[in-house]
């Protein structure tokens, strides 16, 4: 005769979880198992494949007070365990221990970089709003779908039938599909979707296409001790007013499971999740392609989409993004949501999008309305009514409109390029339309409480940057903004060199070109005509400063308008001998104490020398330099600088310490 562990192992081996649990409490109570560690590791697995997370870390902590040593697969189960129970700081520090990296445990270590930065997944929490539908059972509801004016969704709360089936996996009747109706003023509690399903056990997920007159249905086989899902194709039969003609997916097998079916907008493309031989972890994501009327053979997607965890029900939104919840990326904890979307300079890249989409429990089965601001979705974390509840999933979003135009306004402006980047992570942000015409306009869906950097660019204009903030709101709202590109001319002055007194040719002389505008300075070569060709910016003022010995000289040039420049400017400059202006620089602290005994640095920018001096008792200095030369005065140690054109009257520097 079997003992109670022996019998508990049995049931816990076909996954009759609750009866497992009793039989190895039974066990526990005898005085010879009073101490035994092992059977509670058993206890903590069951109460963890039901999603009873609590009394599962309690019997981890038994075993472990008994005597138990995890070692690392223990390690991080219990972390994911504690994760589930929102104590993540515990749950770092076991997943730290377990020496967890990318080969010996991919997804421990993916859980452990995302919990030691767990703020990121909180980031965008002010950008959903959640809360459970009144249709929730204390059972467990899940898998949502769009049907007709209402949502069909699983449930496994009590039927009408007369025999209820029994899932012995958590002690809860079989899944069937109900539905209600959205916008339902009566409120009429949800109903049984049909009574002519095929499968007497569990039902669901489900999908509806092609208008809603077909289905591919989740369903179990109902052979052996392990009930496999397989996935049936119906039809609608309006005459009969029921559904007809089951065929069995042509890759269903009885000895793994296929299930969760999602479709492309084409309907051409179908996802669905199977645990068959060959795949990346516990169950994968595969794809299956229409032919000729027939769904190809199923192909698996492989990374960056499945892992060494499980993947499961696949989603594409009316957009085009693709959707699936996860326990091998890290996350929040449990299945979490992720989005899958086509970079042109990244790949394929995921994204959470964190709290409170996602949980520490698992977060599954989403569906989003055609515009995407609204949906439903499954989860089991703590606050539902039912051991699965199903979720009402608002999208708060702020769209931005950017109209472009030239500031020529008969002028036709031709694809700009606009950039929109997310200022914390460097994220370029997808537009979600740009309309191309004189007047460009470009859309984005904005997060709340987020900053972004915009920028502009198109050959010949100005480029724009500009900050775009929505720290402080936190609700829908509409940007309109409105960017003018100017036109930038660029232009050539062919300067030419000539003593003042002499009007001789000065070759080989040294030339430095101001930008007033950007403060840039660059070397210009003279040739031995003592000529130079300069290329200069329409919207910025320059200084040409020239020099060779100690004769010297400068010349402003202005902004030359708004139109193009297309002749050459000619300028000669004339070099004399350098007028030298005193100068005197008083050199305090932020309240005005001066800094005595002290020592600057004289810098010549133009010609790229180096004065080191010693201020007075009063903190001042004095030094010569020729008026409208270009320097720079420094503190010793760089604190602060003084950056000025030569003046006749006193500078000032204040250090800020």
């Amino acid at each position: 005769m079997k003992s109670l562990e022996q019998r508990a192992d049995q049931y816990f081996k076909e996954m009759s979880y609750i009866t497992a649990i009793d039989l190895y409490k039974q066990a526990l109570a005898k005085p010879k198992y009073a101490g035994n560690k092992k059977i509670r590791i058993k206890i903590a697995q069951a109460y963890w494949r039901i999603g009873q997370t609590e009394e599962a870390e309690q019997y981890y902590r038994e075993a472990m007070a008994k005597g138990f040593k995890p070692g690392r697969r223990d390690s991080t189960q219990f972390a994911r365990i504690l994760i589930h129970n929102n104590k993540y700081a515990e749950a770092k520090d076991w997943l730290k221990n377990a020496s967890l990296d990318q080969q010996n445990d991919p997804a421990g270590f993916e859980q452990y970089k995302s919990i030691s930065e767990i703020y990121k997944l909180y980031r965008d929490s002010f950008s959903f709003s959640v809360k459970p539908i009144i249709y929730n059972s204390e059972y467990s509801d899940y898998a949502p779908a769009f049907y007709k004016n209402g949502i069909v969704f699983a449930s496994d709360r009590p039927s009408e039938k007369l025999i209820r089936q029994v899932n012995m996996q958590k002690d809860a009747g079989f899944s069937d599909l109900y539905f209600f109706r959205e916008k339902d003023t009566i409120q009429r509690p949800a109903e049984l979707f049909s009574a002519t399903l095929k499968s007497s056990l569990n039902k669901g997920p489900v999908l509806f296409y092609e208008k809603g007159t077909k289905m591919i249905l989740t369903a179990n086989a109902g052979k052996g001790e392990v009930n496999r899902l397989q996935m049936f194709t119906a039809e609608w039969d309006n005459a009969k007013s029921e559904w007809v003609n089951f065929q069995p997916f042509p890759y269903n097998s009885e000895f793994y499971s296929v299930g969760h079916p999602a479709i492309s907008k084409d309907e051409r493309t179908l996802y669905f999740v199977s645990d068959m031989p060959g795949g990346n972890g516990g169950t994968d994501i595969y794809v299956s392609v229409l032919k000729d009327g027939e769904w190809s053979k199923p192909k698996n997607l492989r990374e960056p989409i499945n892992t060494e965890g499980n993947e499961m029900f696949p989603y594409i939104s009316p957009s085009g993004k693709f959707y699936f919840s996860s326990d091998g990326h890290g996350g929040l904890g449990g299945l979490d949501f992720y989005i899958a979307e086509q970079t042109v300079d990244r790949g394929q890249q995921l994204m959470n999008p964190g709290y409170p989409l996602n949980s520490s429990s698992d977060d599954f089965g989403i569906i989003l309305d055609p515009q995407e601001r609204s949906g439903y979705f499954s989860s089991n974390r703590k606050g539902g009514k039912g051991s699965d509840d199903i979720y009402r999933l608002y999208v708060k979003r702020i769209e931005l409109r950017i109209k472009i135009t030239d500031e020529i306004a008969s002028a036709s402006l031709v694809n700009p390029q606009v950039k929109l980047l997310d200022k914390e992570t460097g994220e370029e942000i997808i537009p979600l339309e740009v309309a191309q015409s004189k007047e460009n306009v470009v859309r984005y869906g904005l997060k709340l409480h987020h900053n972004y950097m915009l920028s502009i660019h198109k050959e010949d204009y100005k480029d724009i940057e500009r900050e775009i903030s929505t720290m402080d709101i936190n609700d829908d709202r509409l940007i309109e903004m409105k960017e003018t590109l100017k036109r930038k001319f660029e232009y050539y002055v062919t300067l030419k060199i000539r003593d003042e007194e002499t009007e001789n040719i000065v070759e080989n002389s040294n030339i430095q070109l101001l930008n007033l505008t950007t403060k840039e300075l660059d070397s210009i070569g003279v040739s031995s005509k003592g000529e130079a060709d300069i290329k200069l910016d329409s919207d910025a003022e320059y200084l040409l400063i020239a020099f060779k010995g100690n004769i010297s000289g400068q010349i402003f040039i202005g902004k030359p308008g708004r139109k193009k420049v297309s002749s050459v400017r000619y300028i000669t400059l004339h070099l004399s001998e350098q007028e030298m202006k005193k100068n005197k620089l008083t050199l305090t602290d932020i309240a005005g104490r001066p800094y005595d005994s002290t020592e600057i640095k004289v810098r010549d920018m133009i010609r790229g020398t180096e004065e080191k001096m010693i201020t007075s008792e009063k903190g001042e200095v004095e030094f010569l330099l020729p008026a409208g030369w270009y320097y720079r005065i420094y503190y010793d140690d760089g604190r602060g600088y003084y950056d000025s054109l030569t003046k006749e009257n006193t500078g000032r520097l204040r250090v800020e310490e």
